[in-house]
């Protein structure tokens, strides 16, 4: 009848009321946590919505089981397996190098894009070098999707600045600058570069046809 129908209706909201105020009660500790938090929020122009979600997106848990450098081994270790050719991998080994030795005390989940692009500016490399190195960075993060040691490559998201293309003249090393190259080519970290600095420098070897060499 239409008066249980009216009596069912009132019974049903009224349930909902109650089971709402009663999953909306807090204790005292949790309303002042909330009143706190909402003020510091609100003071910056900002809602506990946005927190929340600022919150989730640059917090996201990492399932890292190993220090970076030692990350960093495991994927030159994997591209040497997949037979990449001995140059590039000695490439990488250099680029994402100088980049973990930067960041080796940083968990991965902290190492976002901001961080990489302020690294590539930092160092006067040209556009293309630019290019490159985050090209190798990526790679390696990509791995480590891969290997579960990250759940998101969110280094996908860097977007490089246009760097002002130079013309240079075409010029040569003196006595003095090959000598120097040289003693740094000698140094234990610089030294699978020495066969390159010796055919380039002494042979005439064009750096293209060294690096289609595999050296």
């Amino acid at each position: 009848s239409r008066v249980e129908a009216e009596a069912f209706l009132a019974a049903a909201k009224t349930k909902r009321r109650d089971e709402g105020m009663s999953a909306l009660s807090l204790g005292r500790a949790d309303e002042e946590e909330l009143r706190e938090c909402r003020e510091k929020v609100q003071a910056v122009g900002g809602t506990l919505r946005q927190a929340v979600a600022f919150f989730l997106e640059h917090h996201k848990p990492t399932a890292q089981t190993m220090p970076l450098p030692e990350l960093l081994a495991a994927f030159l270790a994997a591209k040497e397996r997949q037979g990449s050719r001995p140059l590039y991998v000695k490439m990488l080994r250099s680029t994402l190098g100088a980049f973990v030795s930067r960041h080796a005390g940083k968990p991965l989940n902290e190492i976002r894009p901001e961080v990489v692009k302020r690294y590539l500016e930092d160092n006067e490399w040209s556009g293309k070098t630019r290019k490159n190195v985050l090209g190798d960075i990526r790679a390696f993060w990509g791995w480590l999707v891969q290997e579960g040691q990250l759940a998101k490559n969110l280094l996908s998201q860097v977007r490089l600045d246009a760097v002002p293309r130079e013309r240079a003249e075409i010029g040569a090393f003196g006595a003095t600058e090959c000598a120097a190259l040289l003693r740094a080519g000698m140094q234990p970290e610089h030294r699978r570069l020495l066969g390159f600095l010796v055919l380039g420098l002494f042979a005439g070897v064009r750096p293209a046809e060294i690096n289609r060499s595999g050296l």
